[in-house]
């Protein structure tokens, strides 16, 4: 929060990120509301699903948690992020959400589409190709352009 302050003392904010950050920039789209403060959107590019407490135990449900070649580092990683995203309880914004997701990973996409579907006042899915690790360099030219457009179209609402 104190670095926006710092960045953009006032006025209205665009907000976004990417998988984990994605969560991030809507969780502080929240904070900065709580405050008084105005958030025209929250850009969403593929991000970490919403989980419910069945859905993801530890080591268990996920295929990157199941691959024996997973060094062992990366295995704590991905599984302590599953379980942060597993204590996630956000509530609906009053803002607009854009998802920007990978098309070639369908149950992923459709895992992460669901679980944010309710979360805005409107939601906007956008599709791209690749997959979660390579959608941002893949699609790039499909992406700006989406971006940019989305960041018009919101910033004319002022």
């Amino acid at each position: 929060m104190k670095e926006i302050e710092n960045l953009q003392p006032s006025g209205p904010l665009l907000l976004g990120g990417y998988c984990h950050g994605a969560t991030t920039a809507f969780e502080l789209a929240r904070q900065v509301q709580a405050k008084g403060r105005r958030v025209l959107g929250v850009v969403m590019l593929d991000p970490s699903p919403l989980m419910d407490e069945e859905l993801l135990k530890p080591g268990q449900n996920r295929r990157e948690l199941e691959n024996p070649d997973l060094a062992t580092r990366r295995r704590l990683q991905v599984e302590h992020h599953f379980l942060v995203c597993n204590a996630y309880r956000p509530q609906p914004l009053d803002v607009p959400l854009v998802l920007m997701l990978p098309v070639d990973d369908d149950d992923e996409k459709n895992w992460r589409m669901e679980t944010w579907a309710e979360m805005g006042r409107e939601v906007e899915v956008m599709e791209f190709s690749g997959h979660h690790q390579s959608f941002l360099w893949k699609a790039i030219d499909q992406l700006a352009p989406a971006l940019a457009t989305t960041c018009e179209q919101w910033e004319a609402m002022i």
